[in-house]
């Protein structure tokens, strides 16, 4: 009896899975980085809860409403290694920035 192929990689994210995204800013270089808790309950609301720090003096952890407008989708590919050549993650996790 043959074994099945084994096929250990995980299918990609659907559209309503998608969790992560960028949070475009009016004047900044970057967007903020951003999670979404909330998504909208009609198809005609076009508004979702984003969770996110705000950079500045005191880096801030704020709750938001936001525009589909303002929100790109970040692509995540849950089979990309982490791992990279001498080292335990490509992630560091260090003290945060003053």
């Amino acid at each position: 009896m043959a074994s099945p192929p084994k096929n250990d990689a995980w299918g990609p994210y659907a559209a309503h899975e998608q969790r992560f995204v960028f949070i475009k800013r009016a004047g900044a270089l970057k967007p903020y980085l951003g999670y979404v808790v909330e998504w909208p309950l009609t198809a005609n609301s076009n508004r979702f809860l984003v969770a996110f720090v705000e950079d500045g003096v005191r880096r801030t952890f704020r709750m938001e409403w936001f525009e589909r407008r303002l929100l790109v989708p970040v692509e995540v590919d849950p089979n990309a290694s982490t791992r990279r050549p001498g080292g335990p993650s490509s992630v560091a996790l260090g003290a945060p920035p003053l």
